[in-house]
């Protein structure tokens, strides 16, 4: 079944479909880096083709959807990409209020269309076909990222390490648990203390947790593959929250010790984020490459309703290179194609 929809082409394949349109009909044995890679290793017995009136072992295919699809010139465009894929971009969505999905957005570098893969519907796989990375970014922007027209102050450093960064959205996620927490038990408060050994132990128990609507595990669980650079965290990060104003220091009565509060960045971004975060996105990127597969970096999107912040981080040697940046749509939009299209072997 496949069907025009505004600047993209929708294609929907039934699972039991893949070998006799791949292997069979095609002759294309999708490689380890395609998605339906584990389709094309045997193929599948078709009853209807048989001629012996009764059914084979195995799993049945739609004929006729079969033909509609290979007699479909976008689709067999497209092949080569789905079977084939040197760039592959795993990207996982949800978070917040959002339950998780993942999908796969392929593409080679002599085709200059790529495909949007998502295997959550039953039995089948849904691709969007896009003429171009600028026109998937599109569409993922119109989406996903509102129309945020205004610039926002950026309370988190550009150039941060993994470790500093982990810190920073453990805070905001910190500020809204104690707003919650106040809320529940009833005390407001304009100042609101903060346990040390408790903020340190809840880090830790939200890095373990695979709880998605608090910031931190989105980020660390939506990002494929960033569980390799997690661990990459020194004590001495924590300075960066009292640097950038997430936490600071107050002395309530002369002579007694200070007491570790909040600061303005927290209180800002942790309102933010309780308030008007629903969803997030992380991205993967992957070349495949006669050497093998080259790590493309990965980068994370959190939209607000204030602003869309892009977290882009690149490999450098065994650890990462972290930026983040609090964009419009548009510049949303530009970063997007930048980084996706930047993906040559």
């Amino acid at each position: 079944m496949s069907e025009r929809k505004g600047g993209q082409y929708l294609i929907q394949i039934g699972k039991d479909d893949i070998t006799e349109i791949f292997t069979k009909e095609l002759g294309m044995k999708p490689n380890v880096f395609s998605p339906f890679y584990e389709y094309g290793t045997e193929k599948k017995p078709v009853a209807a083709e048989t001629g012996e009136g009764g059914e084979q072992p195995g799993a049945e295919v739609n004929v006729e959807a079969i033909r509609s699809i290979l007699a479909d010139p976008v689709f067999v465009d497209i092949a080569k990409v789905l079977a084939y894929p040197q760039i592959k971009v795993r990207i996982r969505t949800g978070g917040g209020t959002v339950n998780l999905e993942e999908s796969y957005l392929l593409g080679r570098n002599d085709c200059i269309k790529v495909a949007l893969v998502n295997e959550n519907i039953e039995n089948a796989f849904y691709i969007q076909i896009f003429d171009s990375i600028p026109d998937y970014t599109k569409w993922w922007t119109d989406a996903y990222a509102g129309g945020k027209t205004e610039t926002v102050a950026n309370y988190i450093p550009p150039d941060v390490s993994i470790g500093e960064l982990i810190f920073i959205l453990h805070a905001i996620d910190y500020y809204r648990r104690a707003s919650y927490t106040s809320m529940l038990e009833y005390t407001p408060s304009g100042v609101i203390k903060i346990d040390t050994g408790d903020f340190a132990t809840a880090m830790e128990k939200a890095l373990r947790s695979r709880d998605i609507r608090w910031l931190l595990p989105a980020f660390a669980i939506m990002t494929p593959g960033l569980e390799k650079f997690t661990a990459d965290i020194k004590l001495d990060d924590i300075a960066v929250l009292y640097a950038k104003n997430f936490l600071g220091n107050i002395q309530v009565n002369e002579g007694s010790p200070a007491q570790v509060v909040f600061g303005e960045a927290a209180k800002i971004m942790g309102t933010e984020f309780m308030r008007t975060w629903m969803i997030c996105a992380g991205f993967e990127m992957n070349i495949f490459t006669p050497d093998g597969v080259r790590d493309g970096g990965r980068f994370f999107i959190a939209p607000t309703g204030l602003t869309n912040h892009l977290i882009y981080m690149k490999p450098v040697k065994e650890s990462l290179n972290v930026n983040h940046q609090a964009l419009t749509t548009n510049h949303l939009d530009y970063m997007m194609k930048e980084i996706l299209g930047a993906l040559k072997f």
